[in-house]
């Protein structure tokens, strides 16, 4: 008796910067920051870095040393474009309604950005990896109604969550693992569902989305 799942997607060009920095990526492992450039030292990295480009920002390491005299690493995210053709595309989608929904991504800078993109449309709730302790009280004040957007990492929100207090969820960079994804789909097709369960994926047109959307399809299969 649980209602249907609906697939849809979205595409969306890269913006000149994003071409560029994929451009750059592919050919020198290479990329041009407002403060600089990055560079890498194999190709391994280049899946993970070009979807971190598509989503608008690439996170990266820093050397530092501690006060014992240790090398360790701090994060920081450098920017490529910040309104990402790909965020504008959710913000235009979510403005079209008023439901509650579900926003996955597989980086924590990410959802950092999206918390803050997505607070002018509604209360927004965390659930990722970090602040573990306040993660409770966010899902309690989603499935409540009292937050309008949940926004997660797809590791950690694809078990043990009944979220069917909601029908749409958004994939704003995917995971390609089919068991995460299977799970994550199933957190809002669970029983007690009233509505139609809407699942959408935004994808970059000419960029490593193909090569995602083929992962995910394969690994569904």
């Amino acid at each position: 008796d649980i209602p249907d799942k609906v697939f849809k997607t979205i595409m969306v060009d890269l913006s000149p910067k994003q071409k560029t920095a994929m451009i750059n990526l592919k050919n020198n492992l290479t990329i041009f920051t407002e403060d600089g450039f990055i560079s890498y030292e194999n190709k391994s990295v280049i899946f993970g870095k070009a979807r971190q480009i598509v989503g608008g920002g690439v996170k990266v390491g820093v050397a530092k040393e501690d006060l014992d005299g240790c090398d360790s690493k701090e994060y920081k995210v450098e920017w490529i474009d910040k309104r990402s053709p790909r965020l504008q595309a959710l913000l235009d989608s979510i403005a079209d309604h008023d439901d509650q929904a579900i926003i996955w991504s597989i980086y924590s800078h990410e959802i950092d950005m999206l918390m803050e993109a997505l607070s002018p449309y509604g209360k927004c709730v965390q659930y990722d990896g970090r602040n573990v302790d306040s993660r409770e009280d966010g899902k309690r004040l989603f499935k409540s109604g009292e937050a309008r957007f949940f926004i997660g990492n797809s590791m950690a929100g694809a078990f043990g969550l009944n979220l069917q207090n909601c029908h749409i969820q958004y994939f704003y960079n995917a995971p390609t693992s089919p068991t995460i994804l299977a799970q994550v789909i199933d957190r809002t097709n669970r029983p007690g569902q009233k509505y139609e369960c809407i699942y959408v994926y935004i994808y970059a047109r000419r960029s490593i989305d193909t090569r995602v959307a083929s992962l995910i399809e394969a690994g569904m299969d």
